[in-house]
């Protein structure tokens, strides 16, 4: 009989993914269901590029799997890959404004946090032109605009 590990731990050796982060990159909302139930299963456990099954989700544009990953309190919303991106930074750049919307309704989402590149939340989405965005973030009292990028 063949099976697919759901942990780190015992990870496909060809694709070092878990079955959490390809269901939720494929957008296999019911499958991420049965397998967050599981107690074995980590949550945040990471790629070989360090994406998280959130990270994942959200590069895919999957909404309702990004809404189903953040009901889980045991995720972290700020998680950097191995380029400095975030969630919130990859949605920000995409222009995905309701997953925009849907993580900084995270408390714990850090809004004032240079990635490895040097760039603010609010940079990217000036850089990127999303002004939408940018009205978004200016909104919240927790977000510094004059925060420079990581050279000046």
């Amino acid at each position: 009989m063949n099976y697919v590990a759901v942990n780190r731990d015992r990870l496909n050796p060809q694709a070092l993914r878990t079955p959490l982060l390809w269901a939720g990159e494929n957008g296999h909302t019911e499958l991420v269901k049965l397998l967050m139930r599981r107690e074995d299963v980590q949550l945040d456990a990471t790629d070989f590029r360090e994406q998280t099954p959130l990270f994942s989700t959200v590069l895919n544009g999957h909404e309702g799997g990004v809404r189903l990953r953040l009901s889980g309190h045991d995720i972290n919303s700020n998680s950097l890959d191995n380029s400095g991106e975030t969630p919130l930074s990859v949605a920000i750049t995409r222009g995905q404004v309701e997953m925009v919307n849907v993580l900084l309704d995270r408390k714990d989402i850090i809004l004032n946090r240079l990635g490895t590149a040097g760039f603010s939340a609010i940079y990217l989405a000036t850089w990127c032109g999303h002004e939408e965005i940018l009205r978004i973030l200016l909104v919240r009292a927790d977000v510094d605009p004059k925060l420079q990028t990581g050279n000046g």
